[in-house]
């Protein structure tokens, strides 16, 4: 690996590290800060939040590379993502407003300020193609330890109040897209669109998004069928165990965003290509073992430590959840390759098999085990979706063993 490389992986682990340590920290204070039952309806909130939020991305983890790569504007794209931020965050309004109704539409409201707030997201993956990740890095680490000690002197000083949580969040959003935007001095605009190339890019980012919101379904499902079945309180319960595994998972998505960017300029080699791609699987692979292991052994401590007795379960979930670490680690690049190679189409097909998988044993396994039944659930659902409808793949697994992405 060149220096460059290895010194975007390593600014990108630090910060993504930060950003799983952070978030974990932040819900276990949430968790202090408010009454089981509204911890469990903000879980709730940002788990079908998140879900919609993810359809806003419009593919830009793998069109944006390309877009870059090319030196092509950005314009088009930038007229899609306002489009996704309204169309979406007013679905989502309707969606929680008619299933959720528990939930205070205030709070509603102060959430999906988010869809505006989030509009700059796509910034991370030019800082990654451009070689910049340690700009990047440097902001969002800034940003999360400073949000953090907010977050420790109001629950030092009592804070009980659900707004405040949700405002905090928001802010981060909202600076985070802004000084990275600063930072780029990326012109944003949407003159002289060319709505043919419009239509392209809607046409081709329409599988990548719908398979986005797939696997930002059936990451999000479980909890809202634990709520949907068993209340919002065992909802707060299974995500806190949840959300720490989820914090691994977005490190070894942020090095498969990287060591994809690497595998695509490189692509003109077709040797070099496929020693890059075995390389970067054994090591994402090694790495989610290594983290199944380290969170099996802490998972107890971790939980009580973080939020209490009363989340003992919370550690089941967990351990459970762990088993799918490396899986999940090499699914983030192999679905990067995946869409690159063309299959866009097959890719959704893919994460929809997968969510419907998690739908239907989450179903039959809630009622028998409860929230456990739940963690089989998406496990089960995550390792098909992230390594065994690739490697079932005859022509997508011929092309990598030749270096053709």
């Amino acid at each position: 690996m060149s220096i460059l490389l290895k010194k975007q992986m390593l600014w990108s682990l630090v910060d993504k590290i930060i950003k799983a340590v952070a978030a974990i920290i932040s819900l276990s204070l949430v968790s202090k800060s408010l009454a089981i039952t509204n911890f469990g309806d903000y879980v709730t909130l940002i788990s079908l939040g998140g879900v919609f939020l993810a359809l806003t991305n419009i593919g830009s983890e793998s069109l944006i590379p390309k877009l870059v790569a090319n030196n092509e504007t950005l314009n088009e794209f930038i007229f899609l993502k306002i489009a996704a931020s309204f169309f979406f965050g007013f679905i989502f309004i309707i969606i929680c407003t008619i299933a959720y109704p528990s939930i205070d539409f205030f709070y509603l409201a102060l959430f999906s300020a988010n869809f505006l707030f989030v509009f700059f997201s796509y910034n991370e993956f030019i800082y990654i193609q451009k070689g910049k990740v340690e700009i990047f890095s440097k902001i969002s680490i800034f940003i999360q330890i400073t949000s953090l000690f907010i977050k420790f002197l109001y629950v030092y000083n009592d804070g009980t109040s659900m707004w405040f949580w949700l405002v905090i969040l928001s802010s981060e959003y909202l600076s985070l897209g802004l000084l990275t935007h600063y930072a780029l001095r990326q012109k944003v605009s949407i003159k002289g669109l060319d709505f043919l190339k419009v239509k392209k890019i809607a046409s081709d980012v329409m599988y990548i998004s719908l398979s986005s919101v797939a696997i930002a379904a059936y990451m999000r499902i479980d909890t809202l069928m634990i709520s949907y079945f068993l209340g919002s309180d065992e909802a707060g319960k299974y995500f806190a165990g949840a959300r720490l595994s989820e914090g691994v998972y977005f490190i070894g998505i942020a090095l498969a965003s990287i060591l994809y960017s690497y595998t695509l300029n490189n692509k003109s080699n077709t040797t070099i290509v496929k020693k890059s791609i075995a390389r970067c699987l054994i090591f994402l692979m090694f790495l989610g073992f290594i983290g199944t292991i380290l969170i099996n052994f802490i998972s107890d401590a971790a939980i009580i430590f973080l939020y209490g007795d009363g989340y003992y379960e919370s550690a089941k979930v967990l351990a459970i959840h762990s088993t799918s670490i490396m899986f999940v680690f090499a699914g983030g690049y192999l679905s990067r390759l995946y869409i690159n190679c063309g299959f866009a189409k097959k890719n959704l097909r893919r994460t929809i098999i997968a969510l419907l998988t998690n739908i239907i044993l989450t179903y039959i396994l809630i009622p028998r085990f409860g929230i456990v039944g739940a963690a089989y659930a998406t496990v089960i659902s995550q390792i098909m979706s992230s390594f065994l409808l690739f490697m079932i793949d005859r022509v997508f697994v011929v092309r990598l063993l030749k270096g053709v992405v």
